[in-house]
């Protein structure tokens, strides 16, 4: 059965998928395992698609490090979080200096990696068509939470009875 979805909903439905495996009625069960495996391969796919250039990595390591080297750190030595994600500097002038630096050392690699991101966004919103396991109205099972039903929906292969 083919199935048409946005590159950036594949995630989503095997997450739908994986709510399923509490579900132990065997063509049922089957079904979600075959499209699991299907869905595997594309997520593979666009994890691959995704992979950033080793001169954007390079830039990112040197980038780790002149954060490191001038974060505020703490009594024990550790930086000083802002927040999960962000380390406070000593002093943001200097840091911004030398960031402007490296990042001027690494212009071509910041460009690529502008350009290469903006087209995977473009990627990601692409429809395409994508060869599904259908299931049959009479193996889903009776207790399926609406929510359960709705990431399958597209892959009944026929009319439900209410």
């Amino acid at each position: 059965m083919e199935i048409k979805m946005k590159r950036s909903e594949v995630g989503e439905k095997m997450a739908a998928f994986k709510r399923l495996d509490r579900v132990n009625e065997t063509r049922f069960a089957y079904a979600i395992a075959k499209n699991k495996q299907i869905l595997k391969r594309e997520l593979e796919a666009i994890q691959e698609a995704r992979k950033i250039s080793d001169a954007y990595k390079e830039y990112d390591v040197e980038r780790l490090e002149l954060v490191r080297d001038h974060a505020e750190r703490d009594e024990d030595g550790n930086p000083v979080m802002i927040d999960a994600v962000n380390i406070k500097v000593r002093n943001r002038m200097e840091f911004n200096a030398a960031l402007e630096k490296l990042q001027e050392g690494h212009k071509e690699a910041l460009e690529d990696e502008r350009a290469r991101v903006e087209k995977f966004e473009a990627f990601l919103g692409e429809e395409f068509t994508i060869e599904m396991f259908g299931i049959k109205p009479e193996h889903i099972p009776d207790d399926l939470s609406s929510e359960e039903m709705y990431g399958i929906m597209d892959l009944i292969d026929g009319d439900l009875e209410i």
